[in-house]
């Protein structure tokens, strides 16, 4: 009977293995060490055993090992060698080289094309880098970095702890007499024109206005309007005459990016007849503007005429400057001549564009030179000029509906002027006096006279711009005689009081300086040093003495 039964519990078992396939775990949570899960349709896995070969869209495991490869891998585990397209990841190590790497922990050796790493230690080369940590080894080709310590040398760096200098251009043969300076703040342009120029027919010497801007290519010089000029010299004739452009210019855009540029030409006709019998000195000024580079045009212009070494009409056109109001409108100060044989009758003339008048308005006149003239418009659309009248150093402003002319200092000559207004319509004035750099404000109410620098220095071509913050912000060409050597000084009060800071210097002559704020935050000077127009960019308030 025994025998019987375990013949039928036998055969039992025979028919139950012939009559069941092996575990293929279709949604089987068995998970004893002999599951066999390699094809595996399971998109639940509960597995926790050592090793977990799942290869499934979706993988919980936690084990101490993980070799999976998915699209999507959750995993948190001490040790990931995950290179799958995304990887969050937030463990002490992560060798992760995907396009996309989040990772912020301790170390960090991505090398992928953006890194967001802000960790402490960056060894990050790639071409974009953010990194704002304290020390940064980056020479990648564009460096935004602004941390104490900078290495930087690559061929664009814009790190803030200096002063960046770039060459516009090499003058050909003289002193660039002055620099003016624009930017366009929505295409991140500065545009420059300048004076050099070139010698001609008999070895004479004329000027040359020029222009450049720094595009794609970086900075680009082109000739804007040719002088010319002819000499010749023997025993029956000296003659010669000189057409000179630019000795004084000015630029502005308006709002749609349009470049408008005024400048000084004039010209003069010497003739000498043999042994001296009879001489003739004709001259001619004109103030000409170049509207978007249409052809120049000339506003105003003087002729004269004499029998003496003098020079009738040569100055009109010349202490041009334009500024616009908030309607489009260019204002444009200059001084013009009038032809008054044996006279030097001379006039602040004023006009604006479109005209109103078929004649400029003679503002002030004196009987020698007004040839330094600052302009500026206010927020009420009023203008402001500072100028000086022979020795009489003058500001006059429309504000109360007529030119009302202020004399602040009657021992102003050779003086210089540079004016801004700030939000209360006062007047700041950088002035240059007996080789003395001053500010001269009505701010308080009453004009008050600050000296700035002095000593053994001439100082030419100072400039003033005012800052959002209500800071002012002054550029000047400074000769130190005692040293024999020149520089170009950055001045500003943004901490209250007023520093001075050489941002070039180590150069045998400096001539000219105009300047600019950006609304990145930059200041931006371009100046004539050694017969070369140079371009200065440094942050606003910048002084490594307090920095």
């Amino acid at each position: 009977m025994r025998l019987y039964a375990a013949l039928i519990i036998a055969l039992a078992l025979a028919f139950a293995l012939t009559a069941c396939p092996p575990d293929d775990d279709d949604d089987n949570d068995d998970a004893t060490p002999t599951d066999d899960d390699t094809v595996d349709d399971d998109t639940v896995d509960d597995d926790t055993t050592p090793v977990d070969d799942d290869t499934t869209p979706i993988d919980d495991d936690t084990t101490p090992i993980d070799d999976d490869t998915t699209p999507v891998d959750d995993d948190t585990t001490p040790v990931d060698d995950d290179t799958t397209p995304v990887d969050d990841d937030t463990t002490p190590v992560d060798d992760d080289t995907t396009p996309v790497d989040d990772d912020t922990t301790p170390v960090d050796d991505d090398t992928t094309p953006v890194d967001d790493d802000t960790t402490p230690v960056d060894d990050d080369t790639t071409p974009v880098d953010d990194d704002t940590t304290p020390v940064d080894d980056d020479t990648t080709p564009v460096d935004d970095d602004t941390t104490p310590v900078d290495d930087d040398t690559t061929p664009v760096d814009d790190d803030t702890t200096g002063v960046v200098v770039e060459t516009i251009a090499e003058a050909s043969y003289s002193s660039t007499t002055e620099v003016s300076l624009a930017h366009d703040d929505v295409n991140d342009l500065l545009h420059v024109v300048y004076q050099d120029g070139h010698y001609g027919t008999g070895g004479c010497y004329c000027n040359d206005l020029y222009y450049a801007n720094n595009g794609a290519d970086g900075w680009d010089a082109r000739l804007a309007h040719a002088g010319d000029c002819y000499f010749v010299n023997d025993i029956y004739l000296n003659t010669s005459w000189t057409l000179n452009k630019g000795q004084t210019n000015d630029i502005v855009l308006d709002a749609a990016g349009h470049l408008l540029i005024t400048y000084h030409s004039n010209y003069q006709y010497f003739n000498e007849g043999f042994h001296g019998v009879q001489d003739v000195y004709n001259t001619t000024g004109i103030l000409q503007l170049i509207d978007n580079w249409s052809e120049p045009q000339d506003l105003v212009t003087t002729n004269g005429s004499s029998c003496s070494y003098y020079h009738p009409a040569y100055y009109t056109g010349s202490g041009n400057r334009i500024a616009l109001d908030s309607t489009g409108t260019a204002h444009i100060v200059f001084t013009e001549e009038d032809y008054i044989p044996e006279l030097y009758v001379t006039h602040l003339s004023y006009l604006t564009l479109p005209a109103t008048d078929d004649e400029p308005d003679h503002l002030d006149t004196c009987y020698l030179d007004v040839n330094h003239n600052a302009l500026a418009i206010d927020g009420d659309d009023y203008v402001h000029i500072a100028y000086v009248c022979y020795n009489d150093f003058k500001y006059t402003t429309n504000r109360s509906g007529d030119w009302v002319i202020t004399t602040i200092n009657d021992d102003a000559e050779d003086m210089q002027v540079s004016l801004a207004v700030d939000d209360a319509a006062k007047a700041h004035i950088f002035t240059t006096l007996d080789n003395e750099l001053h500010y001269v404000t009505n701010a308080g109410g009453e004009w008050t006279d600050t000296l700035l620098l002095t000593g053994e220095v001439y100082i030419q071509t100072p400039a003033l711009v005012i800052a959002a913050d209500g800071s002012l912000h002054g550029a000047a060409a400074v000769r130190d005689e005692g040293a024999g050597m020149g520089w170009i000084a950055y001045l500003t009060n943004q901490s209250g009081d007023w520093a001075i800071v050489p941002v070039y210097d180590g150069c045998y002559q400096s001539y000219a300086a105009d300047i600019v704020l950006d609304d990145a935050g930059f200041v931006h000077i371009a100046c004539d040093v050694d017969f070369t127009v140079k371009h200065l960019q440094f942050p606003i308030g910048y002084n490594p003495a307090t920095d």
